[in-house]
C-alpha cells in the first residue's frame, strides 16, 4: 500500500498523498517513515495496534531529535493533505483516538527507530476517519559564550506526514459520492495545445471510498474513439472531501465529439456524465452538437476479437444503424491494416500479419431507410496451412448520401484481431524515452516509444517512475513512482510502435534524475527502460 500512497499523480490527479518536505538551514538531517499511508480497521470499543519505521538517513556522525505526534490534517481537491488552521476542524478527524510511543527520540545517523502505535475506536462511532502522524525534526539550538538559550539561532525542521485511515464496520455505513461537475477545456503546456477532462467528485456518505474513473471519446457519430483512465494513484476518497479527478491528452483531429465520464466507488451504480465538444485549429470549445456536418451512422462494435484455429470457421455480426431522416447508402470492403503512433487505424500495404484474403461480408453494398438499422454478417475461416499468430484487418463501412449536393461521406471501421492459437510469442520493448520541454520550463513531456516484437497483438499500458540520479555510492531516491501514461491500455499489432504520452505538470528541482518506463502487455509480462536527464538551474533575465 506504501508504494501506491507515496506516488504524486500528475497528468492523471486524484487522491494521493503530499508529504511536505522543509529542509533546514544548519543541519543536514535526511529523514524516511514508513509506511506513509496506514489502512485500520477496527470496531468501537477497540484497541489496534500498528508500527511506523522512522531513520535517519543521514552522515553516521550525524543527530537528529525527532517529535512524534499524531495531528489533525484535511485533504485538498488536488489530493494534498494539509494542516488545519488555527480555526479550522474536521468532523472527520480521529487525531485524539491516536497515541504514539516514544513522543520523542534522538537518533544518530544510519539508526532507525520503530515507533508503536495504537487507536483506540470510541462507542457509538462507524464509518471512517482519517487523521496523520506528523514526525517533526526538532531544530538545533546554537549558543554561543554570552548568548543565553533564549537566544538561539533560528533552524527551519523537517516535517513528514504519515497518513492514518480507519474504517470502523457496523452500524449505518452510507456509500454516497456525487459527480458534481464535469468539464473538458483547452491546456497549453511547453507550448502545446492539450486537453484536460475533470470530474469533480464529493463524498457525502460516512466511509471512505476507492473510486475508479473511466474516460470515454466519442465521435459525433457515436463511434468510441478513445478509452482511458480518468485520474490515477489510489483514488480514495475520505469523507467530506473533494476530489478531482483529472486527464491530459495531446490534441484531437479536428471535429465534433463526446467525452463520456464513468466514476465507480464500490457500489452496484457507476456515475456517469457526457459533455460535447468540439476541435478546431487546435482549440477545444464546448458546444452544442451540430448537425448537417456529417452524416449520423453508428458501427457498432469497432473492435472484433475472435479466436479462430487453421480451417476453421468463425461468424461475427457488425451492426449498422442510420440515425438520420434519409436514406444513406453503404459500401463494405475489407482492407489491409495497421495502428500509427497515436493508435489511429492507418492503411498500409504490409501483408505479413493481414487476414483480408479470408475474411469475407455477407454483402457488399445496401441502403439504409431512416433510422434503420442492419447486421453484416463477417466470417473469417483461417487457412489450414497457416502459422500461429495474429492476423488483422479493418472492416470499412463507406457511407454517402445520395440526396447530398455536397458530396458528404462518413467512413466507419471496424477493427478485426484474429488469433490462430498455438506457439504464441507475447514480447515487445521499451525503444526510446523521449522528453520534451526541459530547456523551456519546469514541466516536462515524456514520450515513450513502445515496439510489438512478437507475433501476436498486445494491450498494453505504460508507467512513469522517476528517481533522482544520486552521488557515487548513493541509492536513486525515487521522486514519484508509477504515474500511468495518459493513453491508458491500448493496442499494439505486430511490428507495431506505439508512443505513450505523459505531461508531469509538478515543478523538478533542478538537478540530474532517471525516468523510468515500465511497459505492461499482459500478466507478468513487462518491458521496461531507463533513462538518465538533467534539469539545469534557469538563469535569471537582467533588465
Amino acid at each position: 500500500m506504501c508504494k501506491k500512497a507515496c506516488t504524486l499523480v500528475t497528468v492523471a490527479i486524484t487522491l494521493v498523498i503530499f508529504f511536505s518536505f522543509i529542509f533546514q538551514v544548519y543541519s543536514q538531517i535526511n529523514i524516511s517513515v514508513t509506511p506513509l499511508f496506514n489502512e485500520i480497521t477496527s470496531y468501537p470499543g477497540v484497541t489496534k495496534k500498528f508500527e511506523i519505521l522512522l531513520v535517519n538517513e543521514s552522515e553516521p556522525s550525524s543527530v537528529g531529535n525527532f517529535r512524534i505526534r499524531s495531528v489533525p490534517v484535511k485533504v485538498n481537491r488536488a489530493g494534498y493533505f494539509q494542516f488545519l488552521t488555527k480555526d479550522e476542524t474536521n468532523p472527520w478527524d480521529c487525531s485524539e483516538w491516536i497515541k504514539v510511543s516514544p513522543s520523542e527520540v534522538t537518533l544518530r545517523g544510519q539508526e532507525g527507530k520503530i515507533i508503536e502505535c495504537s487507536v483506540t475506536i470510541p462507542r457509538g462511532v462507524n464509518g471512517s476517519r482519517y487523521s496523520a502522524i506528523l514526525f517533526e525534526l526538532l531544530p538545533e539550538k546554537k549558543t554561543s559564550a554570552g548568548e543565553e538559550e533564549g537566544l538561539a539561532s533560528l533552524t527551519i525542521t523537517t516535517q513528514i506526514l504519515s497518513i492514518v485511515s480507519v474504517t470502523i464496520p457496523g452500524g449505518k455505513i452510507d456509500r454516497k459520492v456525487n459527480l458534481v461537475e464535469f468539464n473538458v477545456e483547452n491546456v497549453r503546456i511547453e507550448n502545446n495545445n492539450m486537453i484536460a477532462f475533470t470530474a469533480l467528485l464529493k463524498n457525502q456518505g460516512n466511509i471512505t471510498v476507492q473510486t475508479k474513473g473511466t474516460l470515454i471519446i466519442k465521435s459525433r457519430l457515436g463511434r468510441r474513439i478513445r478509452e482511458i483512465p480518468l485520474g490515477g494513484g489510489m483514488g480514495l476518497l475520505f469523507p467530506g472531501a473533494e476530489a478531482e479527478l483529472k486527464s491530459i491528452i495531446r490534441m484531437l483531429p479536428p471535429g465534433e465529439y463526446i467525452a463520456d465520464a464513468y466514476i465507480r466507488y464500490g457500489v452496484p451504480t457507476t456515475l456517469k456524465a457526457s459533455i460535447p465538444f468540439s476541435v478546431s485549429t487546435g482549440e477545444v470549445k464546448l458546444g452544442i452538437l451540430a448537425g448537417g456536418k456529417g452524416i449520423d451512422v453508428i458501427a457498432e462494435p469497432s473492435l472484433q476479437e475472435i479466436t479462430a484455429p487453421p480451417g476453421a470457421f468463425r461468424s461475427s455480426v457488425i451492426t449498422i444503424q442510420n440515425m438520420t431522416g434519409r436514406s444513406v447508402d453503404v459500401k463494405v470492403s475489407a482492407k489491409h491494416v495497421a495502428l500509427g503512433l497515436n493508435g489511429e487505424i492507418i492503411e498500409t500495404e504490409d501483408t505479413r500479419y493481414s487476414s483480408v484474403d479470408w475474411i469475407k461480408t455477407d454483402i457488399n453494398s445496401f441502403s439504409l431507410k431512416p433510422n434503420e438499422r442492419r447486421s453484416v454478417r463477417v466470417n473469417v475461416t483461417p487457412p489450414r496451412d497457416i502459422k500461429p499468430g495474429g492476423r488483422y484487418a479493418n472492416v470499412s463501412f463507406e457511407v454517402s448520401d445520395p440526396s447530398s449536393k455536397e458530396g458528404l461521406v462518413t467512413i466507419l471501421d471496424t477493427l478485426y484481431l484474429v488469433t490462430v492459437p498455438g506457439d504464441l510469442k507475447y514480447s515487445g520493448e521499451v525503444q526510446d524515452i523521449n522528453l520534451v520541454g526541459f530547456g523551456e520550463s519546469a514541466f516536462p513531456q515524456f514520450l515513450a516509444l513502445f515496439k510489438n516484437t512478437g507475433n501476436i497483438h498486445l494491450k498494453a499500458s505504460a508507467f512513469l517512475t522517476i528517481k533522482t540520479k544520486g552521488a557515487d555510492k548513493e541509492k536513486p531516491k525515487v521522486l514519484v513512482e508509477e504515474i500511468p501514461f495518459s493513453d491508458g491500455e491500448v493496442i499494439v499489432l505486430p511490428e507495431g510502435i506505439r508512443q505513450f504520452m505523459l505531461l508531469y505538470t509538478q515543478p523538478i528541482e533542478p538537478g540530474e534524475y532517471i525516468a523510468v518506463v515500465k511497459v505492461n502487455f499482459g500478466e507478468k509480462r513487462w518491458a521496461t527502460l531507463e533513462k538518465e536527464f538533467k534539469i539545469e538551474k534557469k538563469e535569471e533575465v537582467k533588465e
